[in-house]
Formats: C-alpha cells, structure tokens, sequence
C-alpha cells in the first residue's frame, strides 16, 4: 500500500539520540533518587513482543505526521517504508513474492528512531509515575506514594498496545520492587 506524500513544513525536536549505557544509568539514577523520598519503586520491566517487526506502518505514519518534521524527512522515510519483500527459501524452493507492509528494521540506523516515535504517546496515567523507554526497552517506575495502583498503569499500556496493534509479552516482562 503506497503511503500519501506529506505537504506541510514543519521543523523536528527529537532528543532520542542516547546510548543504552545513559539509558540504563537514566534509570539507575530515577530508581535511586526516588528511593531517597519513597520507601519502595516497583519496576515494571515491558516486553512487546517482537517490537520491531510488529510496527503496523500506517499508525507509524500518523505518529510521524504529529511530528514537526519537514515533509521531505516524511517522504524519505515514507520511501524507506514502502516497496520492501520478502522471499522464502526452503530447501531448493523459493516462495512468491509478499510485501512487507509492517516492521521497520532494528539494525537499521533509523529504526530505533521510529520506534522511538510508534512509543511516543504511551504515557503514565500519574505524574508520579515514570516511563521509562529507550527503542523496544520500556520500563514503568511507581514509587510507594503514587497515586495510581501498577495494575491500572499495566492496563493502560496494555489498551495502548492494542490500540497500536503491539503485543505484550507476559512471560518476559517482569516486576522488580527497590526498598
């Protein structure tokens, strides 16, 4: 499916340029500096399920459009995004061609970026609490005084992988309590 050109020019803040070894010590330094007002941080540890191959194209390209990005990044992007196959070989046989019309690519330069932007509206419902995200990695902080229960926060990133056609990994995401 061809996506439509973007026309509007606009320009782009995206601060998601960190390393993982900033992110893991972002979220050291949130686990410890709560801890000093709080008596325990759960830490709810998020696995969506192959996270990149997962990314549903459209609903990418809505999110990209909010963005103040100038149409020629769009388009580029848009570019990078469509036309994409895929072949099967088995043995000596090969499949037909099928178009790829979700997944972005998590070795690409680019890739962590956009999920980066397909995670950008996933918020806490409290502002006590703390997201966490750095590309497919996303952890949710809820200190001992927060006025929302972990559960309804679970439930509201559960309604939002639905709603972005992601899904949750149960076995592999995992609770951790710091006192």
């Amino acid at each position: 499916m061809p996506f439509p050109q973007r026309t509007s020019n606009k320009l782009a803040d995206n601060n998601s340029d960190i390393c993982a070894d900033s992110a893991v010590i972002y979220q050291t330094m949130n686990h410890s500096s709560t801890l000093e007002r709080c008596s325990y941080v759960c830490c709810l540890m998020i696995d969506f399920s192959k996270a990149f191959n997962r990314v549903d194209h459209p609903t990418l390209l809505a999110k990209l459009n909010k963005l103040d990005l100038p149409p020629h990044a769009i388009n580029w992007i848009i570019s990078y995004l469509s036309g994409r196959s895929q072949i099967l070989k088995c043995e000596d046989q090969l499949s037909a061609s099928a178009e790829i019309n979700t997944s972005i690519v998590q070795g690409s330069g680019i890739g962590p970026m956009l999920f980066v932007v397909m995670e950008s509206d996933l918020s806490t419902m409290s502002s006590v609490n703390i997201r966490l995200k750095y590309a497919d990695d996303t952890s949710l902080l809820e200190p001992s005084d927060s006025d929302t229960d972990l559960v309804d926060e679970f439930d509201n990133t559960k309604q939002w992988a639905a709603q972005n056609h992601m899904v949750i990994n149960l076995q592999k995401t995992k609770e951790v309590v710091f006192r």
